[in-house]
C-alpha cells in the first residue's frame, strides 16, 4: 500500500506540474505517462487500455494543460465505454510536432453528435442534455497550443479523438 501511494504522490506531482506553469519545452509522452499513473483507479475491471508511445520531439507548450488535455480525452473514452471494452492511447511525430490519438471501443457518435461534441451542450440521445466541458476545454488547449483536435465516430464503433499540435505554439496572449 506504501508503495501504491508513493507511486501516486509521484503520478499528481508529474501530471500537475506546478512547478513547471510556464511555456516551455514539453515531453508529451512524459506527461501521458503521468496521467495514466493518475488516471489507473478509474479504469474499470474489463476495459483495457493500451499505450503506443512513439518517439516524440519535444514541443513548446503548458505542460499542466496538455495533461488536462490526455486526462479529459481519457475520461470521456471512460464514460462511453461499457466492459468489455479497449481505449486506445497512441503518440506519433507529426511534420515538426506530435500526434496524439485517444481511441476507444465504446458506443459511438452518429454525424450530428458528432457535429456537435465540441460544443458545451449537445444531445448525445433524445432523453437528456449531455454538458461535456472537458471536450470544450480540450478543444480550447489544442488551439491555444496551436494545434488542432479532430473527432471520427460512427454509432456502435467507438470514438478516435486526433490532436496534432506543433513543435513550436504561438506566444501565449495572456
Amino acid at each position: 500500500a506504501a508503495s501504491r501511494i508513493d507511486e501516486l504522490v509521484t503520478g499528481l506531482r508529474a501530471f500537475s506540474q506546478l512547478d513547471q506553469a510556464e511555456y516551455q519545452q514539453t515531453d508529451v509522452n512524459a506527461g501521458v505517462v503521468a496521467t495514466l499513473t493518475v488516471l489507473a483507479h478509474e479504469v474499470p475491471a474489463g476495459v483495457t487500455l493500451s499505450t503506443a508511445l512513439g518517439e516524440l520531439p519535444a514541443i513548446r507548450g503548458f505542460p499542466a494543460q496538455l495533461n488536462q488535455l490526455v486526462l479529459n480525452l481519457l475520461r470521456h473514452a471512460l464514460r462511453d465505454i461499457t466492459p468489455p471494452g479497449e481505449i486506445a492511447i497512441i503518440t506519433e511525430p507529426h511534420d515538426d510536432g506530435v500526434q496524439l490519438t485517444v481511441r476507444d471501443s465504446g458506443h459511438g457518435y452518429d454525424a450530428a453528435a458528432l457535429r456537435a461534441l465540441f460544443d458545451p451542450g449537445f444531445k448525445a440521445d433524445s432523453s437528456r442534455v449531455r454538458l461535456d466541458w472537458g471536450l470544450v476545454a480540450c478543444a480550447g488547449i489544442a488551439v491555444r497550443h496551436g494545434g488542432t483536435i479532430t473527432a471520427r465516430s460512427e454509432p456502435g464503433a467507438g470514438t478516435t479523438f486526433t490532436v496534432r499540435l506543433p513543435g513550436q505554439a504561438p506566444p501565449d496572449p495572456l
